[in-house]
Order: structure tokens, then C-alpha cells, then sequence
């Protein structure tokens, strides 16, 4: 079974990039962008397939997907330089990767099945709140970052009602690793998700 990850250089997922590939997944294939700092991931390169490339580019990734077949897109990579407005660069950037490259992945997965999608969110799609946040909340971005994952998120969810790829969101505010090696997502609210054994 081969598996696609984006984003696999950040935190979260150099993480789950770690994890798959001492647990033995093989066929695992990793989307990065042409400079990115590998430096979290670096010791266990030479145990997955390397693509470089722009999420942003349909064409490029129809073609990566095709190509791969991959029956699980963990997708993990966001441009997050508009996180905070005191960060604000540019704009431009967070919708093309955040919101567009969801896109081309989306469509790529729905043209090549089977195929699980993964996405994650994120918690600055709520806003500024009070009180603990809920996923039952009603999405009040106040970031140009927290508009593009709220865009993705929405595409995402039209996508798969759309679509007959199996599908599966998360805004995850934290993740562990469970005792037998499963992938643990904890979201805003608390609730924890488990996507693989």
C-alpha cells in the first residue's frame, strides 16, 4: 500500500513520517516543496520516495498521484507565515498553498481510487475565543491564515460528499502516538481520533 504525505518536513509531519516508517509501512512517498529544510527528516530520507514540487501546481500534482496511486493522502503541508497578523507577508501565498493546493489534491484523489484523504484544519479557523474551542463552533477566522484553512476545510468537506473517496478531517491542536504505534489526533475540543493502527 503506498502512502502520500504533504507537509511531511514540519513538526507534525516529520513525526508521522517517523512513525510510519519505524513501524515498517513501506511505499511511502513524501511531497516537499523544491527548498524546504529537511532537518527533522533528514535521518530517514533514504527510507521513502522523495517528490519535489508545489501543491499549488494542479497539473503537477494530478500527475504526482497518478503516477503513485496512493491509497492514504495524509495531508499536512500549509503555508502558516499568516498565523499571526504581526507574520502577515503574504497573503497571496497562504491561499494558494492552503486553499488551492487542497484542491488539486482533492481532485487528484477523487480521479484515483481508492484512496483515503486526511486533512487537517486548524484552530485558528474559530478565531479569538474565550471559552475552550469546539468543532460544533461556528468557523470566525480573524487571519488571512485562518480564512485559507477554513476554505480548505470547506472545499474538503464538499469535496468528499461529492466524491467517492473516503475521507476523514482533522483540526488537530495535538497528536500522540498510542502504545501499539496507532496515530492519535486530539482536536480543539478534546476528542481524540485514531487513523491507523
Amino acid at each position: 500500500m503506498s502512502t502520500l504525505i504533504t507537509g511531511a518536513a514540519g513538526f507534525v509531519g516529520a513525526n508521522l513520517l517517523a512513525r510510519l516508517v519505524s513501524t515498517g509501512h513501506d511505499n511511502v512517498h513524501i511531497l516537499i516543496r523544491p527548498h524546504t529544510d529537511t532537518w527533522r527528516i533528514n535521518r530517514i530520507l533514504n527510507n521513502v520516495t522523495v517528490h519535489t514540487g508545489d501543491i499549488s501546481d494542479a497539473l503537477s500534482v494530478n500527475k504526482l498521484v497518478t503516477s503513485i496511486k496512493p491509497r492514504v493522502i495524509f495531508h499536512l503541508a500549509a503555508t502558516t507565515s499568516g498565523a499571526h497578523p504581526r507574520y502577515e507577508d503574504s497573503p497571496e501565498q497562504l491561499f494558494s498553498v492552503n486553499a488551492t493546493g487542497t484542491l488539486n489534491l482533492l481532485t487528484a484523489c477523487a480521479s484515483n481510487q481508492p484512496c483515503l484523504f486526511i486533512n487537517t484544519g486548524s484552530s485558528s479557523e474559530y478565531g479569538k475565543k474565550s471559552t475552550p474551542m469546539r468543532e460544533s463552533m461556528d468557523p470566525n477566522p480573524c487571519t488571512p491564515y485562518g480564512i485559507s484553512k477554513m476554505m480548505s476545510t470547506l472545499m474538503y468537506c464538499e469535496g468528499s460528499d461529492e466524491s467517492e473517496f473516503s475521507a476523514l478531517l482533522s483540526n488537530v491542536s495535538s497528536y500522540s502516538f498510542g502504545r501499539k504505534g496507532e496515530l492519535l489526533l486530539k482536536n480543539a475540543s478534546g476528542d481524540t481520533t485514531m487513523i491507523f493502527q
